[in-house]
């Protein structure tokens, strides 16, 4: 059993992470569209969109963190 939660703890860790990485690009994209665009209402959508896209992204990454302890639990059976 402790090899699979090092494996499952180390592999949602990365995931995590890069999703974490991933969103917060996505942040930075959505804030240069939403200045760069000007009066362009399409523009604006887009960028409100991409941000709320990095949001939910940013909350998966944190509740993957949450998910690697239940599992932990989970598999040792430490109610």
């Amino acid at each position: 059993p402790w090899q699979i939660t090092e494996i499952v703890q180390k592999t949602l860790g990365w995931l995590a992470a890069t999703v974490f990485v991933i969103a917060v690009v996505m942040l930075l994209y959505a804030a240069i569209l939403y200045m760069a665009a000007g009066s362009s209402e399409t523009v604006h959508t887009k960028a409100k969109s991409v941000l709320l896209y990095a949001i939910v992204g940013i909350v998966v990454a944190i509740l993957a963190f949450s998910v690697e302890s239940f599992l932990k639990t989970i598999i040792l059976r430490n109610f």
